[in-house]
C-alpha cells in the first residue's frame, strides 16, 4: 500500500511519469490553450508494461507450480495436499493484492486531477448554472400562461364557429340558401377544437431572434403515495436489509423473512 510521502510524491510528481506530459512552454501566453496534460495512450500502456514487469516472474512462477499441483492431484484426498493447496491459494491471493495496490498507487495522481478538474469547474461554473435555472423557472412560468391562454382563445374559438355554423344552418334551411357558409364555420370550428387540444410543446413555442427555441417540455415524473398499494413487479429487494436479517442464521433457525429462503453455502476459507 502507497505509504503517505509516496502519496505525495505522486502527487506531485508522477502526473507527468507515465505517459502524461505537462503543458509546454507559451501556454499562458495568450493563445488559444491545448489540453492541459496529454496523454499517449501507447506511451503509457507501454510504460505500465514495464512497471508491471516486477511482477511477472513471481506470476508465472506461480501460475507453472499451480499447474504442476493441478497435474498431480487432479482432486484433494488428504490433509497433506489440502495444507499445500492453502499455501498456494495464500500466495495468488497475495500477488493480487499486491499488484490491486501498485494499480491504486498508478492511477492515484490521474483519479487526483480528475477530481481536481471537476470540482474547480463546477465550483466556477455555479453561478451561472443557477442564474440559467433563476431564468428558466421565469420562462417556464411565462409559457404555462402562453399555452393556457393559446388553449382558452382555441376553444372559445371554436365554440363561437360551432355557434355561427348552428346559426347559419337555421338561416339556409329557413330561406332555403346554401349550406356552404355552415360547412365552412363548421369546419374552421374544428381546426379551433384541434388547436385547443395541441401539445403544450406547440402551444408555447417561441423562436428567438437568435436561433433558440423555447417551449414547455412534458416530462413523466412520480412520486409515491401509498407503498402497500404497488405492485410486486415494481418493487426492488433491499438485499442488504435481507443479509442483516439473516446474520448469525444458523439451519435449524426459523426462517427470519416470509418470503425468503435463507440457507447456507459452504465453501472453503483460506486464512
Amino acid at each position: 500500500m502507497a505509504t503517505k510521502s509516496q502519496t505525495r510524491l505522486m502527487a506531485d510528481a508522477g502526473l507527468y511519469g507515465i505517459g502524461l506530459t505537462p503543458p509546454g512552454v507559451g501556454h499562458n501566453s495568450g493563445e488559444p490553450e491545448g489540453t492541459l496534460i496529454q496523454l499517449d495512450i501507447d506511451v503509457l500502456n507501454l510504460e505500465l508494461g514495464r512497471r508491471l514487469e516486477r511482477h511477472e516472474a513471481r506470476r508465472d512462477e506461480l501460475l507453472a507450480a499451480v499447474a504442476r499441483f493441478d497435474k498431480a492431484n487432479p482432486a484433494i484426498r488428504s490433509d497433506d495436499v489440502q495444507q499445500r493447496a492453502t499455501d498456494f491459494v495464500r500466495q495468488l491471493r497475495a500477488w493480487s493484492r499486491e499488484v490491486e495496490e501498485h494499480r491504486k498507487f498508478e492511477k492515484l495522481p490521474v483519479l487526483n486531477a480528475q477530481r481536481a478538474v471537476d470540482n474547480l469547474f463546477a465550483d466556477f461554473a455555479a453561478s451561472i448554472a443557477k442564474a440559467a435555472l433563476d431564468v428558466e423557472a421565469k420562462m417556464t412560468g411565462y409559457a404555462r400562461q402562453k399555452a393556457r391562454l393559446a388553449r382558452e382563445q382555441a376553444e372559445a374559438e371554436a365554440t363561437r364557429l360551432r355557434a355561427e355554423a348552428a346559426e347559419r344552418e337555421r338561416a339556409a334551411a329557413t330561406r332555403g340558401g346554401s349550406l356552404d357558409g355552415a360547412i365552412a364555420a363548421s369546419q374552421a370550428a374544428d381546426q379551433a377544437a384541434q388547436r385547443a387540444t395541441a401539445p403544450a410543446a406547440e402551444l408555447s413555442r417561441v423562436h428567438s431572434d437568435l436561433g433558440g427555441v423555447a417551449s414547455l417540455r412534458a416530462t413523466v415524473r412520480h412520486r409515491v403515495m401509498n407503498f402497500d398499494a404497488i405492485p410486486r413487479r415494481y418493487l426492488a429487494l433491499d438485499d442488504a436489509a435481507v443479509k442483516l436479517a439473516g446474520k448469525g442464521w444458523r439451519p435449524n433457525d426459523p426462517q427470519p423473512i416470509p418470503g425468503v429462503e435463507f440457507f447456507v453455502e459452504e465453501k472453503v476459507a483460506v486464512r
